[in-house]
């Protein structure tokens, strides 16, 4: 009977764990569970060894590290280029444009001055000369501000970046709080590594990331090639991470971390 009431609890475990699974299986970064059981240990009876059932171990995650790390890595990659394509595209867009491209334009103005240059005493030949010359001078006028407004709307998309980078940062100092508070991952929640992954990977979405595992499953976070400049996150320590235009090269964007403590000096990225 205490096998059987044994065995009852454990897979009265095991069922909530599926249930849990099932209720589960639309929420953003779960992994699914099992519950590991071993055997208990057998008891001698004469020159016998009966044994004395099973018990629930733990509730472990259907985890698989490597793929983890090759769907960040290529989630880093693809997000990379979403960016360069996209603004690319728009600027290919319009100068694609029939309305404002510079091909037509410059054609027709430079035909109307081989025509005056024909014959320069033509009042018509100069008005169309004039009319080609405000039209091409328009589309330089409309480009301009176009590439202005894109360079400006790159800059404001690159600060919400940054800014969403800051947020998931903290969050994620938040969840390494919790995960050093034990010694090993085998005693971590498996709700808590799920957002642990699922803030990894956001974060990967938005920029290149080094990442280091401690046996507990507290996670170091550097960006990039940034390793000598310090980590973005490490334990509960979070750094901010900060974007300036560089003051030599208007073209080019400057990227910081600010202290962790006020004794510390600003680190600047490559």
């Amino acid at each position: 009977l205490s096998l059987g009431s044994s065995a009852i609890g454990v897979y009265k475990q095991a069922l909530a764990t599926v249930s849990n699974n099932i209720a589960n299986v639309n929420s953003d970064g779960y992994s699914r569970q099992v519950v590991a059981i071993n055997q208990n240990q057998p008891v001698q009876a004469g020159t016998a060894f009966l044994g004395t059932g099973a018990r629930g171990v733990a509730v472990e995650r259907q985890f698989d590290k490597f793929g983890e790390n090759q769907l960040r890595g290529s989630t880093r990659d693809l997000a990379a280029q979403k960016p360069l394509v996209e603004y690319a595209g728009r600027i290919l867009d319009r100068f694609a444009s029939k309305d404002s491209a510079l091909s037509g334009a410059l054609d027709n103005f430079f035909s109307a001055l081989g025509a005056l240059g024909a014959d320069a005493s033509s009042l018509a030949l100069r008005e169309i000369a004039l009319s080609d010359a405000a039209l091409l001078a328009d589309r330089f006028g409309a480009l301009d501000t176009f590439l202005t407004s894109q360079g400006e709307a790159s800059e404001t998309d690159l600060s919400n970046t940054v800014s969403e980078i800051n947020a998931l940062a903290v969050e994620l100092g938040g969840v390494n709080l919790k995960l050093g508070r034990k010694d090993a991952l085998s005693k971590q929640a498996p709700g808590l590594l799920d957002e642990r992954d699922r803030l990894l990977r956001e974060l990967a979405e938005k920029v290149r990331l080094e990442v280091t595992e401690a046996p507990s499953g507290v996670v170091t976070v550097r960006l990039g090639a940034s390793a000598g400049a310090g980590a973005l996150v490490e334990g509960a320590e979070v750094r901010t991470l900060g974007v300036q235009l560089d003051p030599i090269a208007e073209d080019r964007i400057g990227f910081y971390l600010e202290p962790s403590q006020p004794s510390q000096g600003r680190m600047a990225l490559a």
